[in-house]
C-alpha cells in the first residue's frame, strides 16, 4: 500500500522552520531519540518541544515532565496526531498535559501558472521585507495577534532573510501595515506561517491577498507544494485558496505552568 507523503512534507517543513530558527538565532538545539526542543530565551518562537516519540518509555517521559517543572523546557508539546494514540494521551494527561491547540495540516500542489485572484479592495499592496524598519513593524505584528505581546528575535530574522530559504511578507492597505507571512522553503516545499491581520483590517481580503502573493512567489520558483497548518478561523481561507487537509496537530501545555 502507497503512503501519502504528504503529511510527512508538512510536519518536516515546520520542524526545519523550527531548526533553521534555532541555527541562525545559535541557541541550544536538543535532538534526542524521543523529542527535541530549543532553548530560546530571547524569543517567544519556536517554544514547542517536538518530534516527540509517543512511544517513549516512562524513564524519558518523566526527566522531560521534570526538566518542564523546572522550567528548563518549554510546557508545550506538538505532534502529529495519526502518529500518537490514545495511551500515549492518556499519559500525558496523568502528567498534567492538556489539550489547548489543534492546527489541521494542509497542502497544494503548486504549479507554475498558479492562478492569482486580485483582492476586492485594490488599496492592498503586498511587499517583501528587506530593511530593519520593516523587520520591525512586521514582528510588531505577529508578536500582537499570535505571541500575546511576547518578542520574537529580530536578529534572527534578519540573518534568515539574506538566505534563500525565508521570505517575509508585509500586506498594507493604503499604506498602513495590516498583515503578515513567513515563508519558509525547503526541499520544495514552501511552509506558510505566522499570516495574521490586524484587527481593525479584518475582512476586507488582506489575508488572502498575502497567501495568493507568497502561493504565487513560490510556484514561480519552482516550488512543488505549499503547506501550512490553519488555526480554525482561517480553514475556509486556505480551503478557497485550494489547500486541502491531511494531517492535524495538537499542542499540549502542561498545567499551572505559565502561557
Amino acid at each position: 500500500m502507497k503512503t501519502d507523503p504528504l503529511p510527512d512534507l508538512i510536519e518536516n517543513n515546520l520542524y526545519s522552520l523550527y531548526r533553521g530558527f534555532a541555527l541562525a538565532g545559535n541557541y541550544a538545539l536538543t535532538e534526542l531519540p524521543s523529542y527535541s526542543w530549543i532553548k530560546t530565551d530571547l524569543s517567544v518562537f519556536p517554544g514547542n518541544v517536538f518530534q516527540i516519540d509517543p512511544g517513549m518509555d516512562e524513564n524519558a517521559l518523566s526527566d522531560l515532565v521534570g526538566m518542564i517543572k523546572e522550567d528548563q523546557v518549554s510546557p508545550f508539546l506538538i505532534f502529529r496526531n495519526d502518529k500518537v494514540d490514545s495511551a500515549f494521551i492518556e499519559r500525558l494527561k496523568t502528567k498534567g498535559f492538556r489539550q489547548v491547540m489543534h492546527w489541521p495540516g494542509m497542502a497544494l500542489p503548486l504549479q507554475h501558472n498558479h492562478k492569482w485572484t486580485v483582492a476586492a479592495d485594490l488599496n492592498i499592496t503586498v511587499k517583501k521585507i528587506r530593511n530593519t524598519e520593516e523587520i520591525g513593524n512586521w514582528a510588531g505584528m505577529v508578536e500582537q495577534i499570535l505571541f500575546n505581546g511576547k518578542g520574537i528575535d529580530r536578529k534572527v530574522l534578519k540573518s534568515l532573510i539574506l538566505t534563500q530559504e525565508l521570505c517575509l511578507y508585509t500586506g498594507y492597505i493604503d499604506g498602513i501595515p495590516a498583515g503578515t507571512l513567513l515563508l519558509w522553503t525547503r526541499d520544495q516545499v514552501a511552509g506558510l506561517y505566522m499570516i495574521t491581520t490586524l484587527p481593525a483590517f479584518r475582512h476586507k481580503g488582506v489575508a488572502w491577498q498575502i497567501t495568493n502573493t507568497a502561493i504565487r512567489d513560490a510556484a514561480v520558483t519552482g516550488y512543488h507544494y505549499a503547506v501550512l497548518e490553519s488555526t480554525p478561523q482561517g480553514l475556509s481561507l486556505y480551503r478557497k485558496a485550494g489547500f486541502l487537509e491531511y494531517c492535524s496537530f495538537s499542542i499540549y501545555w502542561m498545567l499551572g505552568k505559565n502561557k
